[in-house]
């Protein structure tokens, strides 16, 4: 496993239209909170797919994989599944700058960090209402359960209802 989440292009940023094949398994460094779903610190990521020299910078397509923890909506149980997404992202060498691409991730030297795009594509595609495996097969959702007895009024706007009378 390697010990970073950079991948060095120093023979990609010499040659247009050159690929090259990745397959890296690294360790987020630090963790992701986003209340309901993140993941942990130290996390394994395994990204593979492929970096391509392309005019201004270099293209990644591939897939990455890991673990996410995630608190079920609806019963509150805290568990954790595995997330796997495609990616495919654009690293600017910063040369051609234009101001439509400030959003890209840029080229630091003759190494990309993937780290950031990793980040990025778990806080973009995770559900944030998520369920655990044993709600989503039962279908139970504490914010739809109704008691069949409850008339649906609040109780503290209960005597509003004899004015509508």
């Amino acid at each position: 496993m390697a010990n970073t989440s950079s991948f060095n292009i120093a023979n990609l940023l010499k040659n247009l239209n050159e690929t090259n094949e990745i397959h890296s398994t690294f360790r987020l460094e630090d963790a992701l909170d986003l209340s309901v779903v993140g993941v942990a610190e130290s996390t394994e990521v395994d990204l593979s797919g492929t970096l391509t020299s392309i005019t201004g910078g270099i293209a990644l397509s591939g897939n990455v994989s890991t673990r996410l923890w995630q608190i079920c909506s609806s019963c509150g149980k805290k568990t954790e599944v595995p997330f796997k997404s495609q990616v495919s992202e654009f690293f600017s060498t910063g040369v051609d700058d234009d101001e439509d691409f400030e959003e890209d991730y840029r080229i630091e030297g003759d190494e990309i960090d993937f780290a950031p795009v990793v980040r990025d594509y778990i806080a973009a595609s995770v559900e944030f209402s998520p369920r655990c495996p044993e709600c989503a097969v039962s279908g139970f959702n504490t914010q739809t359960f109704r008691d069949p007895d409850d008339d649906g009024i609040d109780p503290r706007l209960a005597k509003l209802k004899d004015f509508l009378k």
